[in-house]
């Protein structure tokens, strides 16, 4: 009986202290959970307070009410804040300063009533190292969406990038009246643009306005509406900055067909577009660009769909592009314009009409496995239509010379 009582003493302390550091740990991690994140709700101070407080703790700024910032809030190191699907309404010219460091923004609407607000003005200092993420970030009103200026570090004499600063934004929306996204690369070629699921309308300019030295990649990219272009991709009077991007890549990008995307060539290989709905645009005196295009459809929204590449399963309209070579496979397009010194090689496509060339350099189409509706005679230019088991529907006169059937 004596042995009985005393085993069961030492069953009663020994679950006394498994319940106890049980509860030991609980606290602990109660604490270390309360410490990894300060709730807007529960803070007592102002909104920049709150922001600071989160960056020197290193804590998640959980915003869980709407909020109206009484002053622009500066962002200087790391910082994650993440919304509830709150509302943060903006009614200065900026709402989020944002310098040096990683940060990730998430979960939240800006409503914006100054009339040149910007929700985010992201580095407007030299040579900083950061990267901005936004995820289910939407904007409404004002002048800008996210504006970035500065940021990256480049060896010039290199040509190496030695830090890159860039841009995340993820299943978000911005409708705004000027720009939605604006992303400069002054530092040289070391910023990058990356969107996923992303929808821009702007009332009265354009939807993305990119140096050409930023690489981008997008996928899931809509104009929703563009007041002008849907890509303005050049920087007018910086010829050391043209042509720099190391990648341009477009997934699943569509746009009204008057909304165009402005694309200037990367430092080397293609313009890699897929599976998009868009209309090419070629500042003049800019390079054709160069791409590799598939499964895609391209309007003309008034200056031309002039590209060198290769084109695979396409439809619309297409141009050839100047001094580039331009290779057309099993495509479906209602017109082919020639331009001036443009080759295009054709390989078991269709093409409603063809229009050759009218001045300029020779021009050269060589059509393998084709059948097109007529060819539009220029009667002036010079070039040469090589036809070979393909098929010419209309008999519209032509020079002689001019068409060569193999």
């Amino acid at each position: 009986m004596v042995l009985l009582r005393i085993r069961q003493v030492f069953f009663l302390l020994g679950l006394m202290a498994t319940l106890g550091c049980a509860a030991q740990r609980n606290k602990k991690a109660t604490t270390a959970s309360s410490q990894s994140e300060i709730r807007w709700s529960n803070y007592r101070g102002s909104f920049t307070q709150f922001i600071q407080q989160a960056i020197r703790q290193n804590a998640v700024a959980i915003v869980d009410k709407d909020v109206t910032p009484p002053e622009p809030v500066i962002i200087e190191g790391n910082l994650t804040l993440k919304g509830t699907g709150v509302t943060i309404y903006n009614k200065h010219k900026q709402l989020f300063v944002v310098g040096s460091g990683v940060h990730h923004f998430s979960h939240f609407t800006v409503q914006q009533s100054h009339a040149e607000a910007s929700a985010f003005l992201s580095n407007i200092q030299p040579k900083l190292v950061w990267t901005n993420t936004l995820d289910d970030v939407h904007i409404n009103g004002g002048q800008y969406g996210y504006n970035s200026s500065r940021g990256g570090l480049y060896d010039e004499k290199q040509d190496s990038v030695l830090a890159w600063s860039g841009t995340t934004i993820l299943n978000s929306t911005f409708n705004v009246r000027y720009i939605a996204i604006a992303v400069f690369s002054q530092d040289g070629p070391c910023k990058y643009l990356h969107m996923r699921n992303v929808q821009m309308s702007t009332a009265e300019s354009h939807n993305l306005y990119i140096h050409p030295n930023v690489s981008l990649r997008f996928d899931s990219v809509v104009s929703v509406k563009a007041g002008k272009l849907a890509m303005h991709h050049f920087s007018g009077g910086n010829e050391q900055f043209y042509y720099t991007a190391r990648y341009l890549e477009m997934n699943k990008v569509s746009a009204p067909s008057k909304a165009a995307w402005e694309m200037v060539n990367p430092k080397s290989g293609y313009i890699q577009i897929s599976n998009s709905q868009l209309a090419p645009y070629t500042t003049a005196g800019v390079q054709v660009p160069k791409v590799s295009a598939i499964n895609c459809t391209f309007y003309n929204s008034g200056n031309g769909i002039m590209f060198s590449g290769i084109i695979e399963n396409c439809t619309g309209d297409i141009w050839s592009g100047g001094k580039g070579e331009l290779l057309i496979k099993n495509s479906r397009f209602k017109d082919l314009i020639m331009r001036p010194g443009g080759k295009v090689v054709a390989d078991n496509s269709q093409f409603d009409m063809i229009y050759l060339s009218d001045k300029g350099a020779d021009y050269t189409l060589e059509l393998d496995r084709c059948t097109v509706g007529g060819i539009v005679d220029g009667n002036s230019g010079k070039g040469q239509v090589k036809m070979k088991n393909s098929q010419l529907k209309s008999n519209r006169p032509i020079r002689q010379g001019i068409l060569i059937q193999q």
